[in-house]
């Protein structure tokens, strides 16, 4: 398949680029919405969602992508609801575990910027729980830790 630059338009602009492909020209619009299939004289005009079906590869490392934002909502939403303090070693190991998993997707399937994000925010979840649980020992005896 050759790819190559159409001409520019009446605005000084592309109009769109060309893909070859054997008797068939493929027009792509430079938005992505429509293809425009031209086979000798015939023109025909399809919108992306016509081009047929999408279909996504599902892998375990996604489940544990998936399932690694899910406990790091799940922190989120308890706190803002006030069913678990910030300072609880529940509220760090939720925010590490889904830190974590997220990490492990993106082993499999890389991004740099994700990859930092989610390892500062599994070293500070595991800075967090160090400090909760330093600070429950060191707490006075009979004194009741937040849940």
């Amino acid at each position: 398949m050759k790819l190559s630059r159409a001409p520019i338009g009446r605005k000084g602009r592309p109009t769109c680029n060309r893909l070859r492909s054997g008797a068939a020209t493929v027009d792509a619009v430079l938005n992505g919405m429509a293809v425009v299939v031209m086979r000798g004289q015939e023109r025909e005009i399809q919108t992306a969602s016509h081009r047929g079906a999408v279909t996504m590869n599902f892998h375990l490392f996604d489940l544990a992508g998936f399932i690694g934002v899910l406990l790091i909502v799940v922190a989120y939403l308890l706190l803002q609801l006030d069913k678990l303090p910030s300072s609880s070693p529940r509220y760090s190991l939720l925010n590490a575990g889904g830190a974590l998993l997220i990490i492990v997707s993106l082993i499999f399937a890389f991004n740099l910027s994700a990859f930092i994000m989610e390892a500062f925010w599994f070293l500070i979840s595991l800075f967090g729980l160090w400090r909760s649980l330093s600070t429950r020992r060191h707490s006075k005896p009979g004194q009741q830790w937040p849940q």
